[in-house]
């Protein structure tokens, strides 16, 4: 079974290094002059999700959020918003998809504050964004990116701030479920996951270890947990393999009687009994 992640791709690749065409997401004559002649050199391509509370952990079964990609270059930089939802819920929400072009103005106790304007059929909105990644000071911002945006509308001008996720410690983690093929447009996913009952976790393997999965079996995984950041996924949880069981085929029998001059399998190991008793359909000689 093939579990598949879809996005655009070509759409951000085009927004971040090939412009953004008409004159909806302009800061200033100035600022393109400068952004032209940096896009020479490749930017440094990062996405966040941003939410209106600071510390906002994302659900996996409904995350409604807005999803920011930004190209860093060294004085400017692009940065495309659009909302969007993640996970089993079925709700619509208007993406609103927009990019500014900002420029750099300000390094305060080394964190960086972007800002820019684009125009709209109804003014000039802007945008302000400081991504405190780098900061020194020892004060702790309530998020790593937050964003102000000030948009024209009827009734006047509405500011919204956003905040981007935390991002989670490492921890220490032992999972079991099925081992599944995945795959995400792009190259945005490590290419097999494991199933449980109650989520789909990407895995991170060493080359030995992705010789031992077999799609559809039943396993257990030790780990830690860590962050995948891709353009068109922006960040996802994964878990980093340091010990990995697979259940052998269902009506195969598993010797564990000891031999000469045989090695026995590690399911055999005394402290992988209980899980070898979990395989389905598996026969176990001691």
């Amino acid at each position: 079974m093939k579990t598949f992640a879809f996005a655009s791709l070509a759409s951000l690749v085009a927004l971040a290094l090939a412009g953004c065409g008409a004159a909806e997401g302009t800061a200033s004559e100035g600022d393109l002059d400068i952004a032209s002649a940096e896009e020479a050199i490749a930017p440094q391509l990062t996405s966040f999700k941003l939410y209106e509370e600071p510390g906002k952990i994302p659900n996996r079964v409904c995350d409604i959020h807005t999803r920011l990609d930004l190209a860093t270059f060294t004085r400017t930089a692009r940065a495309r918003f659009v909302n969007l939802v993640d996970g089993l819920c079925e709700i619509y929400v208007e993406p609103n998809d927009r990019t500014y072009n900002v420029r750099l103005t300000a390094q305060p106790c080394g964190s960086k504050v972007f800002e820019g304007v684009r125009r709209t059929a109804e003014g000039v909105a802007k945008v302000r964004i400081t991504d405190h990644r780098t900061r020194l000071c020892k004060d702790l911002p309530p998020a790593k990116i937050i964003v102000e945006e000030t948009v024209p509308g009827t009734s006047g001008l509405t500011t919204t701030t956003l905040y981007s996720a935390p991002v989670p410690s490492s921890t220490t983690v032992t999972l079991e479920g099925t081992l599944r093929e995945t795959m995400g447009l792009g190259g945005e996913n490590t290419g097999v996951s494991l199933e449980t009952e109650t989520s789909l976790t990407e895995l991170v393997l060493t080359d030995a270890q992705r010789n031992a999965i077999v799609d559809g079996r039943y396993a257990q995984v030790k780990g830690t947990t860590t962050v995948l950041t891709g353009i068109e996924t922006g960040q996802r949880g994964a878990v980093e393999v340091s010990d990995l069981l697979v259940c052998p085929a269902p009506g195969e029998t598993l010797n564990c009687m000891p031999r000469i001059n045989v090695r026995l399998s590690n399911l055999c190991a005394p402290e992988n009994r209980a899980f070898i008793g979990r395989c389905p359909n598996v026969l176990v000689v001691h």
